[in-house]
């Protein structure tokens, strides 16, 4: 009785009800599948949106160092160039790169140079050719300023460290590829790179060859000796001592062609032109 009683109140489910038993079990899984799916994908999301954000203010970021450099606010493009480094992955070259010119036009050139030995290594391609222009522009620049206070020596040096800098650039950056991939269109780079290259050697003291080097040292004079008695000791030629006139002149010269090429250049910049100073930024 009491069987047939649970029966009568709980009658048995059709097929059709069955069916939509079995429907709405699966449409619950499906709706909690697709929520775990939503919260497991918004990590991804969230790091594609600040890979897009990096993208467009790496961008932002280079226009304003650009546009900086362009306007002579050097303070500016480094300022920008300093937020175009954070996290940057793509291009890791370009920051210190841009850092570096605009320090080089501020005159800090000790920072200008650390900046593109910086930026050096870590380019790759025709790119690399704009990043050896402005390093041995900015040497050649600290060889300047040590001949220009009396140094001649460290002067000398850093332009034959410019020179070396050059050398080692490759030789496709006289093609109209490496003019393709130079931050600066408006000159072509193999013109850059030989008008750096002959200004450096017009500042080169040429060393005597080896015959002229004998020569002199045949036409040295004796060790003097003492005088005897009655003779009088001979004077000190003070051209032994000092520089000629011709030396003077020669090194005069080299300080004012120095000094007429660092005006040339900042005039060059107010103008709006670029030639005989580094390269803009990227």
């Amino acid at each position: 009785m009491n069987d047939e009683r649970e029966r009568h109140n709980n009658p048995a489910p059709t097929p059709s009800e069955e069916l939509l038993g079995e429907l709405l079990q699966k449409n619950r899984r499906r709706r909690r599948a697709r929520k775990w799916i939503g919260i497991s994908a918004i990590p991804i999301v969230l790091i594609a949106a600040l890979l897009v954000l990096k993208l467009l203010s790496m961008y932002a970021f280079a226009h304003q160092s650009i546009r900086s450099f362009v306007a002579t606010d050097f303070e500016g493009t480094v300022s920008a160039a300093e937020w175009q480094g954070v996290a940057n992955w793509f291009e890791p070259y370009k920051a210190p790169y841009n850092r570096g010119t605009g320090l080089a036009e501020l005159g800090e050139l000790d920072k200008a140079r650390a900046a593109l030995e910086e930026a050096l290594p870590l380019v790759s391609g025709l790119e690399v050719c704009a990043v050896r222009y402005n390093l041995a522009t900015v040497v050649e620049r600290q060889g300047d300023r040590a001949t220009g206070a009396g140094d001649l020596q460290k002067g000398q040096e850093l332009y034959r460290k410019a020179l070396e800098i050059l050398s080692a650039a490759p030789k496709e950056c006289g093609t109209a590829e490496a003019d393709a991939a130079s931050p600066d269109h408006q000159r072509p780079m193999k013109e850059s790179l030989e008008e750096l290259v002959r200004r450096i050697m017009e500042k080169l003291i040429q060393e005597p060859q080896d015959g002229q080097s004998q020569d002199q040292d045949q036409q040295q004079p004796q060790e003097p000796q003492e005088p005897q008695q009655g003779e009088q000791e001979p004077k000190p030629n003070p051209q032994d001592q000092e520089p000629n006139d011709s030396q003077l002149d020669e090194i005069e010269k080299k300080l004012k062609d120095g000094a007429q090429q660092r005006q040339d250049r900042d005039q060059g910049k107010s103008d709006g032109g670029f030639g005989g100073g580094t390269d803009r930024p990227w």
